[in-house]
């Protein structure tokens, strides 16, 4: 289907935790797992602390994730399509998501 983009699915989840702990060990576990996977690249995410921006390309998908922590909450906002990546939202649009989730559960 040519000149048609692939549907793509944008989530935000938030997780809670007992404690800021929590958080940044589900962080650290959840962005090293991302990391791992083939075809993964990094990205800055300005104006969320402490958060890691991840593209990925690999097994026929396409996607692109920010994962941050506010306090006792583990955050992503997320979006994936098929492995062609079209339509995708790119690292500054995810961003931009980030910054109202973060700005939403930081306060």
């Amino acid at each position: 289907m040519h000149g048609v983009a692939a549907p793509v699915e944008v989530v935000s989840t938030a997780e809670r935790y007992r404690t800021a702990a929590g958080a940044a060990a589900q962080l650290r576990y959840e962005s090293g797992r991302l990391e791992a996977m083939g075809g993964a690249a990094q990205f800055a995410v300005p104006g969320v602390p402490g958060a890691v921006g991840i593209m990925i390309r690999d097994h026929g998908v396409a996607a692109g994730d920010v994962l941050f922590t506010a306090g006792s909450s583990y955050d992503v906002v997320a979006a994936a399509t098929d492995g062609s990546g079209r339509g995708l939202p790119g690292p500054a649009s995810l961003t931009r998501a980030a910054r109202v989730q973060y700005q939403r559960v930081a306060g």
